[in-house]
């Protein structure tokens, strides 16, 4: 998937001959001139797709065939100024979304066609990292107000703020837990990576990262899959890649343009 300044979204999926390359395959048109499109999230088993607009437009999409995309509903409502980001929970049942509004919208989307408004995340500034515990309990914000908030939502009641996890400098654009849930990693504004032992919610403990700070923003960080590294990307044209055993830097990688996302692949 590839978002754009165009209100389009452009779809890709494995070629049959060369699996290690990509092929174009169909596209979504919000069919609105210069519409900015900064957020997507993809369910599990990749048949569903949330897309966020700076118009405050969230759709979902049924993308189960990439070469034919259906719009699958209207426009959730919710927040009033664009989206920052989205995320869906790991059983691909819940969808978050962040930017300006009163907080943290969420959706059932377990019937994406019928989706259902679940309590808010309140917040009385812009909202923009969002991210799913992988035990789908919990989720993590971050805030224009130089923190991260960690929210309950296990139990079926009420969400419930359960611990503040303060960043150094600026907004808190991403935000990221390890695969085991035991990390939780934040880039912002400050131009500072972040790491906290999430163990504990309502403590989280700060952990020691060589080399954390960039020369500009921090808007992208990523764990692999095995958990083993964490990137982070930078508005400083550059990558970074930690070993998590020791959160020392084993790679710096050069970039013609500002990160703004990076991802490990599997």
């Amino acid at each position: 998937m590839s978002n754009s300044d165009d209100g389009t979204v452009q779809l890709f999926t494995r070629s049959g001959d060369r699996p290690d390359q990509l092929r174009r395959a169909g596209a979504i048109d919000l069919d609105v001139p210069d519409l900015e499109i900064y957020a997507l999230a993809l369910t599990p088993d990749d048949r569903t797709l949330a897309v966020g607009d700076a118009h405050a437009g969230i759709t979902l999409w049924d993308v189960a065939d990439p070469d034919d995309p259906e719009r699958l509903q209207v426009e959730l409502a919710g927040p009033t100024g664009p989206i920052q980001a989205l995320a869906i929970d790991p059983t691909g049942t819940e969808l978050a979304a962040t930017g300006e509004g009163d907080g943290v919208f969420r959706w059932d989307i377990g019937d994406p066609a019928d989706p259902r408004q679940l309590p808010l995340l309140p917040a009385l500034d812009v909202t923009w990292g969002v991210a799913y515990h992988p035990d789908g309990g919990r989720l993590a914000v971050g805030l224009e107000t130089c923190e991260v908030q960690l929210w309950d939502l296990a139990g079926g009641a009420a969400p419930r703020r359960s611990g503040v996890a303060p960043a150094d400098d600026g907004s808190v654009f991403d935000v990221v837990f390890s695969p085991d849930g035991r990390f939780l990693a934040a880039g912002s504004r400050g131009g500072t990576l972040q790491v906290w032992d999430v163990s504990s919610s309502a403590a989280p403990r700060p952990v020691e990262v060589a080399d954390g700070l960039f020369d500009s923003w921090v808007n992208t960080v990523a764990f692999s899959a095995d958990g083993a590294y964490l990137a982070a990307g930078s508005s400083d044209l550059s990558l970074r890649i930690w070993d998590t055993d020791g959160w020392s830097v084993v790679q710096t990688l050069p970039h013609p343009a500002a990160l703004t996302q990076a991802a490990f692949t599997n």
